[in-house]
């Protein structure tokens, strides 16, 4: 009943109903010139060594177009981008790709020990080539270590699907990242998970 008169106020005020302001499934931002067969493709190709190709193909295909809405929030952004929890695959691919953003990776999770990492990556590129790049990241744990960045380093930050695995203090965690961000700067949060 509350839902329908809220509804139905937005009508006679002549708004957009809710679910147009907020769609569930908004249309997905694809880049100038690439087609969504072409973006799946892409994503699905990625692989890395130490993790199992099926679970790969999965997390791709089933997660595919959150990896898109991602790309899409960073449209037009340029400067310096720290993407945390960069594995380093999907959305690393993706930004690398569309994007005229700097990267630095950093992940945050496992037992590997706290320093420069590097991760190769396979793909099929745009001329249907399979190529392996290999990606330099930080790893430091981003509840209980200062971030090895400098104040205002970066443009951009990016925390995509890790706060709902934050356990101690998520607002710690977003200390730091206002830290290293520079004032006026953009930090993209996504989750998979509303509660």
């Amino acid at each position: 009943m509350f839902i329908k008169k809220i509804i139905n106020n937005f009508r006679q005020k002549d708004i957009k109903i809710v679910s147009d302001l907020f769609p569930l499934c908004p249309k997905l931002p694809l880049p100038e010139n690439s087609s969504e067969k072409e973006l799946f493709d892409f994503v699905t190709s990625v692989r890395v060594s130490d993790a199992p190709e099926k679970e790969m193909q999965a997390y791709g295909s089933g997660d595919f177009k959150r990896f898109v809405y991602t790309l899409g929030l960073v449209n037009g952004l340029e400067g310096k981008c720290l993407e945390l929890g960069a594995n380093p695959y999907f959305t690393t691919m993706l930004l690398e790709r569309f994007t005229k953003l700097k990267l630095s990776l950093a992940n945050y999770f496992g037992s590997i020990p706290s320093g420069i990492h590097t991760q190769d990556v396979v793909y099929t590129d745009v001329k249907g080539v399979k190529r392996t790049k290999t990606y330099s990241y930080q790893h430091f744990n981003i509840e209980n270590d200062r971030f090895p960045y400098a104040d205002g380093e970066f443009d951009v930050v990016i925390l995509a699907e890790i706060i709902e695995h934050l356990l101690n203090d998520p607002c710690k965690v977003l200390r730091e990242i206002k830290r290293v961000l520079k004032p006026g700067g953009t930090l993209i949060i996504t989750t998979p998970n509303v509660a």
